[in-house]
């Protein structure tokens, strides 16, 4: 599990969840230096562009993560730290050195092995993967252990397999680190006045429909998912943080109406914004923490 440093400390999380061998965590969008335990694995995903040193006792920098959903996999034994200078989500997995192994075992084949270290490794399912545990974890109920021992344990094939066949994806059929941090610049600035995904699409020269498809290749998800998905984490926090209206936030955030932010809400977290911001109330006069314990 990444641990608190008593100098950088433990970036701020979002919300967490735990089953015997497996952490997961998204933290707070904030930059960060946090020191990271060296008897367990460790995968990174930045869920926007980002700019992170992962640096290792008697070695120093070993490498720059910045591209947005990458899968960063660094395995246990040593003593490394990590710095963030951007405002963004990372997806957080610590895994005991114990499942790795089991997972190698069976993958049956004398060609694997189990990787030093991956940096910024790029796959479709990547990025899928990251998104479904994000929303996972978001869910009001406890996440599920099953789902959270499948995502991870897909997430780490995909680091073991890396070092076998390095995964080369089409440069066409994705954007570029730099295109795609213009992207996603571009929606949340639109975020709240509206979003025309033809508009964003005749900026890169392309059809919607090819530039839908270049987007879901790059993030996991179509651009109009990612926007209810952005638009509702942010609901999340004012619900949390304020005590503003619903139908006030709904506006705020280019909802049509207030009965629209509850039906995408709803379906996103299963629950209403309502219930979502009474049970913070509940958490507050109990004194209790925000994570989550999964089953």
């Amino acid at each position: 599990m990444i641990v608190p440093s008593p100098n950088f400390g433990l970036p701020e999380v979002i919300v967490q969840a735990a089953t015997e061998d497996i952490y997961a965590a998204v933290t707070r969008p904030a930059p960060f230096e946090a020191r990271l335990d060296p008897t367990r694995c460790l995968i990174v995903i930045p869920l926007a562009s980002s700019d992170m040193t992962i640096s290792e006792n008697g070695y120093g920098e070993i490498g720059r993560i910045r591209r947005a959903f990458s899968l960063t996999y660094l395995p246990s034994g040593t003593a490394r730290r990590a710095r963030q200078s951007e405002e963004i989500e990372h997806l957080y997995i610590s895994i005991t050195a114990n499942r790795t192994a089991t997972l190698l075992e069976r993958c049956g084949s004398r060609k694997w092995s189990l990787p030093n270290r991956v940096i910024e490794h790029r796959h479709g399912d990547i990025a899928s993967a990251a998104q479904m545990i994000r929303r996972h974890l978001f869910e009001p109920s406890c996440p599920n252990a099953t789902f959270l021992a499948a995502a991870t344990d897909l997430l780490l094939s995909h680091a073991i397999g890396s070092t076998v066949k390095p995964s080369t994806p089409d440069a066409a059929a994705i954007f570029n680190n730099e295109s795609l941090r213009r992207v996603l610049e571009e929606i949340d600035h639109q975020m709240e006045s509206g979003i025309r995904v033809s508009d964003i699409a005749e900026d890169f020269d392309l059809t919607p429909s090819a530039f839908s498809r270049k987007f879901r290749a790059s993030v996991g998800c179509s651009p109009q998912r990612y926007v209810i998905e952005r638009r509702i984490g942010r609901a999340r926090e004012m619900l949390k943080e304020t005590d503003l209206p619903i139908a006030q936030i709904a506006y705020a955030l280019g909802f049509s109406s207030q009965a629209h932010l509850t039906s995408s809400f709803k379906d996103l977290l299963g629950v209403t914004p309502g219930r979502y911001r009474a049970s913070f109330t509940k958490q507050k006069s109990t004194g209790a923490g925000a994570s989550v314990q999964a089953h």
